[in-house]
């Protein structure tokens, strides 16, 4: 929750972060935005990929259904990550489409190092692998995720230290 990050990083992602999930969506005519809460992620050199995944594929888990108010990321890098394989950069596949995807979950002894346990199922992820666009950052760099646009992760094995950034997730009800 919310509640349970460190007062710097509540008080930005509860003002900036806000605003730039606003603009960024558009949704400055009258919608509320609503800070549900963040981490840091830490991403050591051994942690392996990120599975193609929407974060809209963990929200039955949640309780919600489809009618409940859209939820966006910001995700701001604390170190750099650069394209490529061991680069540990994102990746986007926007021309994928917006469609919620079936999820999976395997078990947690085939989930590899970095624990994702639930993904998008073999032949989606390939599907959007073929449209993968790597997006290489450096420090202080935001990127803004809607929960249905699938995403993944190289492995960052090749970046000294690992990769970090402060996720927060925000809640976008429009009027």
């Amino acid at each position: 929750p919310a509640e349970a990050l460190p007062a710097a990083m509540r008080e930005w992602a509860e003002s900036q972060g806000c605003d730039h999930v606003r603009s960024s969506f558009g949704a400055d005519v009258g919608a509320k935005v609503r800070l549900l809460g963040g981490s840091v992620l830490w991403r050591t050199p051994d942690f392996g990929a990120t599975p193609w995944h929407q974060d809209a594929g963990y929200r039955a888990r949640e309780g919600l259904d489809e009618g409940a108010p859209r939820r966006v990321g910001a995700w701001v890098a604390l170190t750099r990550a650069r394209a490529g394989p061991g680069g540990g950069c994102l990746r986007f596949a926007p021309a994928f489409g917006y469609d919620l995807m079936e999820h999976i979950t395997v078990d947690k002894g085939l989930a590899g190092n970095s624990g994702f346990c639930t993904r998008m199922s073999d032949v989606d992820a390939a599907a959007a692998a073929a449209l993968a666009e790597d997006v290489p950052v450096e420090a202080g760099d935001m990127i803004i995720i809607g929960d249905r646009v699938a995403h993944a992760s190289h492995s960052g094995d090749a970046c000294e230290g690992g990769r970090v950034a402060f996720s927060a997730l925000y809640e976008v009800e429009q009027p």
